[in-house]
């Protein structure tokens, strides 16, 4: 494939992108499948600057601003932008332009800033000097709002943050209400998630060492979780045998903590509320198999195809319920008016934790949804935690970064429920060998953030019924 036209296929993807309410990594994947003659490094260059473009959406705008190009395609003068950015010494995207390309076109000298200028000439109607103030105005709006940065008066600078780093100032005010920098986490998201893969037995290790070092694809240890590889260069596992057998699974690393902070412990019953695809069902069973594990899913066709995956694992001791309500009456039948020792609620919400993934939400998602989230939250909290024997264990979680859906949902559900109290979480984690960043003796919750931990933003609570 011709650059040019590599660069206009990027274009009309990024385009479907921005206008699709979809996650992004299922538009690409999609659109990706469907054009079959695209060869695998030209996917993979695809596939990497739609997501850098989509992680630095407000900064390409930016770029954009001060020289409109008369072209019915915009999105080309974005995917050009983002080529440009990736050569620049003011913001870090984990993107590199030069290198995708080196490996496409080997034979080719790739300088970007002559090939950006090559690729203008032809695509717009332009001299070239209008070509060298395009480059010159997107270096110059880049290190302007670098520089900016380093000018902390609030609140202008949360809009300072998100001009640069691309997230919606609401998240980065809450997000420095808890403590953190808000530039920091910004500038965390603007970076590629990482590839983390969970053992779902430890005697699987060796196997999956050597499955790895064949296919030449470097590794490490998790520092946190146990049984937990990171893999420092993506790769696509889902074809190997290891993972279609079972070996394992492809979960984020803090998405792993949680199965931890809920500890099953012996011969004991175990309700995964909001259990999805199964993913955490499945790492609590590993973890205690002595437990009698029961999921649960509102969306049906979440369970069906949870059905499907407990099919590859040849698993049949996990019972799976469709809850199509949350009234107690329903759930009561539901569950044969079994009570649990242990409760997981792994609650919807708005997923800003997982922006590097789904880099539109740190730009969609409103203060608005969030509170929207947080009453079904409360609402989910109230009806499971009525199953909940006195003395047991609930563990409460989202993939959210802000305190909306996190800290305050908690406290709202303790408050009116006088019968739940904290309970402990560090002592849990730290008797298994784990010890998260920040985390305090007395802490019954602990918040992963991207800049911090490495991870994708998550928050978990442990708390426990009064006897």
């Amino acid at each position: 494939m011709i650059i040019s036209n590599l660069i206009n296929t990027t274009a009309e993807i990024l385009k479907v992108a921005i206008k699709s309410s979809q996650p992004t990594d299922q538009i690409v994947s999609k659109i990706l499948r469907e054009k079959k003659f695209i060869g695998s490094k030209e996917r993979k260059f695809i596939s990497e600057t739609v997501f850098a473009s989509l992680r630095n959406l407000t900064l390409l705008e930016n770029c954009n601003k001060p020289i409109q190009i008369e072209n019915p395609n915009s999105s080309v003068s974005m995917i050009l932008n983002t080529l440009l950015i990736s050569d620049s010494d003011y913001i870090d995207t984990g993107y590199s332009a030069q290198k995708l390309l080196s490996l496409i076109y080997p034979n080719k000298n790739i300088i970007i800033k002559e090939l950006i200028t090559e690729l203008m000439l032809n695509n717009f109607e332009l001299t070239i000097d209008d070509v060298t103030n395009w480059i010159t105005n997107t270096d110059y709006v880049v290190n302007e709002l670098a520089k900016s940065l380093n000018i902390f008066k609030l609140p202008e600078y949360y809009d300072i943050i998100s001009n640069f780093y691309s997230c919606a100032p609401w998240i980065l005010e809450n997000v420095h209400n808890q403590g953190y920098d808000p530039s920091e986490l910004a500038k965390s998201l603007v970076l590629p998630a990482k590839v983390c893969l969970r053992l779902t037995e430890k005697g699987f290790e060796d196997k999956i060492h050597s499955m790895l070092d064949i296919k030449a694809i470097p590794y490490h240890k998790s520092q946190m979780i146990p049984d937990c590889i990171i893999l420092d260069k993506r790769a696509k596992l889902d074809d190997t045998d290891e993972y279609k057998n079972g070996m394992i699974e492809i979960q984020d690393e803090g998405s792993q903590l949680i199965a931890y902070a809920l500890a099953p412990k012996g011969v004991s019953t175990v309700l995964d509320a909001c259990a999805g695809a199964g993913g955490k069902t499945l790492h609590i069973a590993s973890i205690n198999p002595l437990a009698q594990i029961t999921a649960s899913d509102a969306e049906y066709l979440r369970i069906k195809e949870f059905a499907k995956r407990l099919r590859r694992y040849n698993r049949r001791d996990i019972n799976i319920k469709h809850a199509k309500t949350m009234h107690i009456n329903h759930l009561t039948n539901l569950f044969g008016g079994m009570m649990f020792d242990y409760i997981l609620i792994d609650a919807p919400c708005t997923g800003l934790g997982t922006a590097r993934r789904d880099p539109l939400k740190k730009l969609r998602v409103t203060q608005k949804l969030a509170e929207k989230m947080q009453t079904r939250q409360l609402q989910i909290l109230e009806a499971y935690s009525k199953l909940l024997k006195p003395g047991g264990i609930m563990v409460y979680a989202t993939c959210s970064l802000v305190t909306t859906e996190n800290q305050e949902t908690v406290t709202k559900f303790l408050e009116s429920n006088l019968d739940f109290v904290t309970d402990n979480l560090y002592d849990v984690l730290n008797e298994q060998g784990i010890s998260p960043i920040g985390m305090k003796p007395d802490d019954y919750s602990v918040s992963l953030m991207p800049h911090i931990h490495g991870t994708d933003g998550f928050y978990m609570a442990r708390m426990k019924r009064i006897e």
